[in-house]
């Protein structure tokens, strides 16, 4: 049965998609995975959601989205990691889809030293 209702994810509306996602999330829809809806959703909205997520500190749901969410939205996420934001976080899962100066960036900010 959870089989065929992941099936119907990719034909439902952009707006279903969202009431879905917010439903899983308030805990209203339960057994269906939320990361099945991530490649479906719209940038914008998925961005929306991965802003919840981090409210409600949900690491790996926030990890999962990383693929398809926008190089800024990946900085605020390894941002609110790396002010401790989101304890269980593996910022390193974010580092692949940063721009090559924000990845410098951190890396010049890692390697300071107290002066």
């Amino acid at each position: 049965m959870i089989k065929d209702v992941i099936k119907l994810i990719p034909f439902l509306s952009k707006q279903d998609l969202v009431t879905v996602a917010n439903e899983i999330l308030e805990g209203k829809i339960i057994n269906v995975d939320m990361v099945a809806i991530y490649p479906f959703l719209q940038r914008s909205d998925l961005e929306e959601l991965v802003d919840k997520l981090i409210e409600k500190k949900e690491s790996e749901l926030i990890s999962k989205a990383i693929p398809f969410i926008s190089k800024e939205k990946v900085l605020e996420v390894y941002n609110a990691a790396n002010a401790g934001k989101l304890n269980d976080f593996d910022i390193s899962v974010c580092i692949p889809f940063l721009d090559k100066d924000q990845v410098m960036r951190i890396f010049m900010e890692l390697t300071k030293t107290n002066e």
